[in-house]
């Protein structure tokens, strides 16, 4: 394992000060006028990196290939960036700025928990941010999507008529980008119309175990077949996932870079139950009106249910890693509410939700070399034309 000083330095430094932003934010002061301060802040660390994420060099080669039978829609904004002076390195911070500001415009309706949200979501979505590249550009279109969704209250129609038309119109502009972002908006749509309760803990973390242990056992994979199928006839990247599937599915896809040892397993079983647990306590007591609020919380049982049962098939795990990525929110209003809800009987799963910081720290510490900057280049490189 090497250590980069620098790397693990300015991440940490980053959520500090995302940390002291939320304070403030929190406190009622003014929202963008600090928020500002960690979009820049954001933009710079993201937008500076060099050869991370595995997919980085493939969308420097699309940057400057402009190849539209990729995306059309991906390709034209590129090609504005080009003209704009961005160039295959310079991309990488129009895609992080585009993706923080869209963050900072969600948030803002959550403000009053900022002290935690604010960081959590770092936690949250930096990974995601920079390996799902084309996918979380077009999230940050999905961040405004929810907003203008969640406003939606169709039962009572008490909803303005502009909020349905941006609704509709940054969906469109998100599938446009990546379609796999589709999922996510039928998914979000059907659950925050439909089920208006948080799920169960007493129920959801049984399933959620037997997602871990025992559903992948029983599981028959050719029952993806068609789904699978479907998917390569329409994407490239889906038809290489399909081509690997039979290695995925075999005992050498044990070792697929996202299984966890046993010891890992159960600390994180522990840890998600936890946060199942506090979490349906803090929405039925405190936040049981707010039905943005359960459906990211029903978002987040499916998440991770789904990263669990499909761990070694990458095309839906990714599925399940944007479900699962809004533990950020959810753990943001139970830290909020814990010296009101806290007691004996909950202690140790409050303990338990120390899990959460082991993503974050891997991400720090085990990156297998990908903690490279900008400035960090073999050779010296324009950041701009």
């Amino acid at each position: 394992m090497t250590i980069d000083v620098v790397y693990i330095a300015i991440n940490i430094a980053l959520l500090v000060f995302f940390f002291i932003v939320g304070q403030k934010v929190a406190n009622r002061k003014r929202f963008w006028l600090y928020s500002v301060f960690c979009i820049a802040a954001f933009t710079f660390v993201q937008g500076a990196r060099y050869m991370r994420g595995h997919d980085y060099g493939e969308y420097c080669r699309q940057f400057l290939w402009h190849d539209v039978s990729t995306n059309p829609v991906f390709v034209t904004i590129n090609e504005i960036l080009a003209m704009m002076g961005f160039n295959q390195y310079s991309c990488f911070a129009a895609y992080a700025f585009a993706f923080i500001l869209g963050g900072m415009f969600f948030m803002k309706e959550y403000k009053a928990y900022a002290k935690y949200l604010f960081p959590l979501f770092l936690l949250g979505f930096m990974a995601i941010e920079e390996y799902m590249i084309r996918q979380s550009f077009s999230y940050s279109f999905f961040f405004c999507f929810l907003v203008y969704l969640f406003r939606l209250d169709l039962k009572n129609r008490n909803f303005r008529k502009n909020d349905i038309f941006l609704c509709i119109f940054f969906a469109v502009i998100t599938a446009s980008i990546h379609t796999a972002n589709i999922i996510n908006i039928f998914v979000f749509t059907t659950l925050f119309f439909l089920l208006r309760f948080p799920i169960h803990y007493m129920w959801g973390i049984p399933v959620y175990v037997m997602c871990v242990y025992v559903f992948p056992e029983m599981f028959n994979f050719d029952w993806l077949a068609p789904v699978l199928n479907v998917a390569a006839s329409n994407n490239e990247r889906a038809a290489m996932y399909v081509a690997k599937s039979s290695q995925w599915f075999s005992a050498a896809g044990a070792e697929d870079r996202y299984t966890r040892n046993a010891i890992i397993q159960l600390i994180e079983t522990v840890g998600v139950s936890s946060l199942l647990y506090l979490g349906y306590v803090t929405i039925r007591k405190k936040m049981a009106n707010s039905r943005p609020v359960v459906t990211m919380y029903n978002v987040y049982f499916l998440g991770i249910c789904l990263m669990s049962l499909f761990r070694n098939l990458e095309l839906l795990n990714r599925v399940g890693q944007l479900f699962n990525a809004y533990w950020c929110v959810v753990l943001a209003f139970v830290l909020y509410y814990r010296s009101e809800l806290m007691s004996k009987k909950r202690f140790v799963a409050y303990i338990g939700l120390l899990w959460f910081l082991y993503d974050y720290l891997k991400y720090l510490f085990f990156r297998d070399g990908m903690t490279q900057f900008i400035w960090d280049a073999p050779s010296y490189v324009r950041f701009f034309n």
